[in-house]
C-alpha cells in the first residue's frame, strides 16, 4: 500500500489529478455543448430555408436562363487586369455584359467600371474578400455579401440583386444570408472561357447558357473567341438583367 510522503507529495498528486479529470470533463461536456448548437443552426437553417422557399424568398441558383431566344450571357468576374481594348471592343460590338466584381478592384479604379455603366451593364456582388463562402459561418457569409451593396449602390447608382459566390462555392447558409442582403439570384455558370479555350458542361453552348470569364489578360481574346463561337451556333450575347430582373 503507498504511504503519503512526509511533505504531502502524494495528496499533490492526487488533486492534480482530480484537476486534469475535471479539466477533460468540461472540456467534453463544452464539445458536446459546441455540437449540440450547431446542430440547432442546422436545423434552424433547414427550418428557414423551407420557410423561405415555400415563400419564394430564397435567391434561385442559376447556371442557365430558361428560354428559346438565340441568346447567352457574357459575366465578367474580379476586376484585377483593367485593359481599356475591352472596352473598345464590347463598344466597338455592341455586346452587353454583367460585372461581379471585388470592392477592393472597384475602388482602385472606379473610372473604368463606371465606363461598363455608361455602356449600360451592370455591376454586380461577388463578395468583400473572394472567399469560399460554404467555408463560413451564416454571419460572416452575410458579412461578405452584404458589404459591397451600399458602395455599388452610391457608386453606381444601382443596388446589385446578383451574387456570384466566388469559386461557384455556396451553401444553404448562403442563399439564407444572400436574403438577407436582398440578393434574388445565385449566378453561377455552364460555359467557361479561359485561356484561349471553351469549356462546358453538359453539351455544347446552348440558348440560356450563362459564360464566365475573367478580368485577366487574356480577357479581350477570350471574348473575340466567345462571341465568334456563339455566333456560329445562331446564338448572341444579350443582357442578363433583362432574363433575371431585380424585381
Amino acid at each position: 500500500m503507498t504511504q503519503p510522503m512526509p511533505d504531502g507529495s502524494l495528496a499533490d498528486q492526487d488533486e492534480g489529478a482530480l484537476d486534469v479529470a475535471r479539466f477533460t470533463s468540461e472540456k467534453r461536456r463544452a464539445r458536446r455543448a459546441a455540437i449540440r448548437a450547431r446542430h440547432r443552426l442546422a436545423s434552424a437553417l433547414v427550418v428557414l430555408a423551407i420557410v423561405a422557399t415555400a415563400t419564394g424568398c430564397l435567391p434561385e441558383t442559376v447556371s442557365r436562363v430558361p428560354t428559346t431566344d438565340p441568346v447567352v450571357f457574357f459575366t465578367i468576374d474580379d476586376g484585377i487586369v483593367r485593359d481599356p481594348a475591352v472596352l473598345d471592343f464590347l463598344r466597338t460590338n455592341n455586346i452587353p455584359v454583367t460585372l461581379f466584381v471585388n470592392p477592393g478592384q472597384v475602388a482602385q479604379d472606379p473610372g473604368y467600371f463606371q465606363s461598363f455603366r455608361d455602356l449600360g451593364d451592370s455591376i454586380q456582388d461577388h463578395t468583400v474578400n473572394h472567399p469560399s463562402l460554404n467555408r463560413l459561418s451564416v454571419g460572416d457569409q452575410q458579412a461578405e455579401i452584404c458589404g459591397p451593396i451600399g458602395d455599388y449602390a452610391g457608386r453606381f447608382g444601382q443596388t446589385p440583386w446578383m451574387l456570384r459566390p466566388p469559386y461557384g462555392n455556396y451553401d444553404l447558409g448562403t442563399r439564407v444570408a444572400a436574403q438577407a442582403c436582398g440578393i434574388r439570384y445565385l449566378v453561377l455558370w455552364r460555359v467557361v472561357a479561359d485561356q484561349g479555350r471553351i469549356t462546358t458542361w453538359g453539351g455544347p453552348i446552348e440558348a440560356g447558357d450563362i459564360i464566365i470569364f475573367h478580368f485577366d489578360s487574356q480577357l479581350l481574346s477570350n471574348l473575340t473567341l466567345a462571341w465568334y463561337v456563339t455566333a456560329l451556333r445562331g446564338l448572341h450575347p444579350a443582357r442578363l438583367e433583362d432574363y433575371l430582373p431585380s424585381s
